[in-house]
C-alpha cells in the first residue's frame, strides 16, 4: 500500500515536471513569434528616416489655378512634405520636377525626365487584376439597320457582351459597330450568319505618309504609338491621336489664332516663336478699344495689365512655366528638325498669349480680349469649385470653341467624377465647351484624371508627355496637356471648313474620336481623340 502511494506521487512528480516544460516551451515560442511580429511592424531606425518618394499634394483654396510645376535644376530631386513645402533630397540626383495641386487645380502631376518618372498607376500590370475584356471594331454593309439593332441585341444576349452601333453611313447603308467582351474574329463569326449583315469586316487602321523631322519626335507617343518605349513605358500601338492621317490630309493655308488663357508663354523659345500671334500691327483691348503701339509680344498681360505676356515673374512662381507646355503641345513649330511637333504640319496654328490672374474676372477679359483679336479657339486648362454665371455667360458668349480640362483629381492624386458640377469650367453645359480628359499610353484614363459620362466630352494622350518647361524638353502628366490636343484638332478642322460652327467642330470631335468600351459610364463620347 505504502508502496503504491510512492509510486503515485513518483508519477504525479514527472507528470507536473513534464507540463511544466511543456509550458515552458509554449511561452517562450510565444514570446519570440510576438518579437518577431514587433519587429516587423516597427520600422527601424534607418527605414523611419528614408525620404518617401513622393507624398500627396495639400489641399488649397477653392479657385481656378493651373496645373502648377514646380522649379528644378538639373542636380535636384524635389519633394513635398507634408504642408506641400519642397525640400532637397540630398542623395537624389535624378531631374524630377513634382506638382502639389489639388482637385481645385487641373493640375499636371509630374514633369520628369526619363531616369526618375514613377510609373503611371493605370500602367502597371498586376497578375492579380482581371483580364480586360476583349473589345472590337467592326464596319458591315446592311439590308435593314433596325433589323441589324436587333441581331446586336440577341448576339450581346447570348454571349453576355454589348454590342452597339456606334457610327452610320446611311446613304451607303454602312454601320460601325464596336463590341466589348468579344474579340474581333467571334464578332465577325457570328456577324456573318445574321440575314441583315451583306458584308462584315474588321474596321482597318490606315497610316499617313508624313512623319515630321522633329528631333525628338519619336517620344511624343501621343501623335505616333507604335508601342515603343517612352520615359520607361512601353505603349500599346495605335493607342493616339493619329496624327498622321490630320496631316496627310492637311494643306497649307489660312492661320487659326488659338488663345491660351494660363500663364503666359515663353514666346522667344526657337521652337515656339515662328507660331505666335502676331499682334504688332494693331490689337483690340477686352472692351474692344484699339491699343496703342499694339500687342508686339503676342498677347495681353492680366496679371500686370500690360502688353507683355511672358512665362515668367508670376506672383506664384510655381506656376511659371505651364502655359508654355501647354502651348508646345498645341502649337510647337513642326517639320523643323528641332525639338518637337505641334498638331499642324503646315504650322497653321498661332497662339495667342493671354496670361491672366487664376480668378473668374481676369479670365472674363482674357475671353473678350480673344474674341476682339480675332481667335476661333480657346484653351483653358485650369478649373476650380464653384459656378459662375458670369463666367458661364461670357464662354456661351465666345462665338468659338472654348477647350478645358477635366482636372486631376484632389490630394490623393486619384481622379473624381465631376458630374454635378463640382469642376468648373468643365461642368457648364453650353454647346461650344469641350472637356478633355487624359489617357494614358494603354488607352486606359490616366488614374489621376477626372471623369464624368454627362461633364467630360472626350479623352486625349496626357501621361508622358514630352514638352518645352523652362526652356527644357521634360515629360508631363496633366488633363492640361491633353486639352490643347484637342484645341489643336478644332484648330484643324477650321482651317479646312471655316464655315463650321463651334457646336459642329464640337460634335464632329466627340463623334470622331477612337471607341474604347472601358470609358462607359466615365466619358460622354466614350472615345479617345
Amino acid at each position: 500500500m505504502n508502496h503504491s502511494k510512492s509510486t503515485s506521487h513518483h508519477i504525479l512528480r514527472k507528470g507536473a515536471i513534464i507540463l511544466l516544460s511543456i509550458g515552458v516551451v509554449f511561452m517562450l515560442l510565444f514570446l519570440r513569434v510576438n518579437a518577431q511580429d514587433e519587429q516587423k511592424q516597427s520600422p527601424t531606425n534607418e527605414q523611419q528616416s528614408a525620404p518617401q518618394q513622393t507624398t500627396p499634394a495639400p489641399e488649397q483654396e477653392k479657385n481656378n489655378e493651373p496645373d502648377q510645376t514646380l522649379p528644378s535644376t538639373a542636380t535636384e530631386n524635389t519633394q513635398n512634405d507634408t504642408n506641400g513645402d519642397l525640400k532637397q533630397a540630398e542623395e537624389e540626383s535624378a531631374h524630377t520636377i513634382t506638382d502639389p495641386t489639388t482637385e481645385t487645380t487641373d493640375s499636371d502631376h509630374v514633369i520628369t525626365d526619363e531616369k526618375s518618372y514613377p510609373k503611371e498607376k493605370d500602367d502597371e500590370k498586376s497578375p492579380d487584376k482581371d483580364p480586360e475584356p476583349e473589345h472590337a471594331d467592326i464596319i458591315v454593309t446592311y439590308t435593314s439597320l433596325s433589323t441589324l439593332k436587333k441581331d446586336l441585341k440577341k448576339i450581346a444576349k447570348e454571349e453576355d457582351a454589348t454590342l452597339e452601333v456606334t457610327d452610320t453611313i446611311k446613304d451607303l447603308h454602312i454601320a460601325r459597330i464596336n463590341t466589348t467582351g468579344l474579340s474581333t474574329k467571334e464578332t465577325t463569326k457570328k456577324l456573318a450568319k445574321k440575314k441583315s449583315v451583306k458584308i462584315v469586316e474588321e474596321n482597318l487602321k490606315r497610316t499617313g505618309t508624313f512623319l515630321p523631322n522633329d528631333s525628338t519626335f519619336a517620344k511624343q507617343w501621343a501623335h505616333r504609338n507604335t508601342g515603343q518605349k517612352v520615359n520607361g513605358v512601353k505603349g500599346t500601338s495605335g493607342a493616339d491621336i493619329h496624327s498622321e492621317l490630320a496631316w496627310d490630309n492637311e494643306a497649307p493655308g489660312t492661320a487659326i489664332i488659338v488663345a491660351i488663357i494660363d500663364t503666359g508663354v515663353d514666346y522667344n523659345h526657337p521652337d515656339l516663336k515662328n507660331n505666335m500671334w502676331d499682334g504688332s500691327a494693331g490689337c483690340k483691348d477686352d472692351l474692344g478699344n484699339t491699343i496703342p503701339g499694339g500687342c508686339p509680344h503676342h498677347g495681353w498681360n492680366y496679371e500686370n495689365n500690360n502688353n507683355n505676356p511672358i512665362d515668367s515673374g508670376q506672383a506664384n512662381a510655381n506656376f511659371t512655366g505651364h502655359g508654355t507646355f501647354t502651348a508646345s503641345q498645341l502649337a510647337a513649330v513642326t517639320n523643323n528638325a528641332n525639338g518637337i511637333a505641334g498638331m499642324s504640319r503646315y504650322n497653321n496654328i498661332k497662339i495667342m498669349a493671354l496670361r491672366f490672374n487664376f480668378d473668374v474676372f481676369s479670365g472674363i477679359k482674357a475671353i473678350h480680349f480673344a474674341q476682339n483679336n480675332g481667335a476661333k479657339i480657346i484653351n483653358a486648362s485650369f478649373g476650380g469649385a464653384g459656378y459662375s454665371q458670369i463666367e458661364a455667360d461670357a464662354i456661351a458668349g465666345f462665338p468659338g470653341v472654348f477647350v478645358t480640362a477635366a482636372g486631376n483629381g484632389g490630394s490623393d492624386s486619384i481622379g473624381d467624377n465631376v458630374d454635378g458640377g463640382t469642376f468648373f469650367p468643365c461642368a457648364y453645359t453650353m454647346t461650344n465647351i469641350i472637356c478633355v480628359a487624359a489617357s494614358n499610353q494603354y488607352d486606359q484614363l490616366a488614374s489621376f484624371s477626372n471623369y464624368g459620362k454627362t461633364s467630360v466630352d472626350i479623352a486625349a494622350p496626357g501621361v508622358n508627355l514630352y514638352g518645352i518647361y523652362r526652356g527644357n524638353l521634360l515629360y508631363g502628366n496633366g488633363t492640361s496637356f491633353a486639352a490643347p490636343l484637342v484645341a489643336g484638332t478644332a484648330a484643324l478642322l477650321y482651317q479646312k471648313n471655316a464655315t463650321l460652327s463651334p457646336q459642329e467642330i464640337r460634335t464632329t470631335i466627340m463623334n470622331g474620336g477612337t471607341y474604347i468600351g472601358s470609358y462607359a459610364g466615365k466619358i460622354a463620347s466614350q472615345r479617345r481623340l
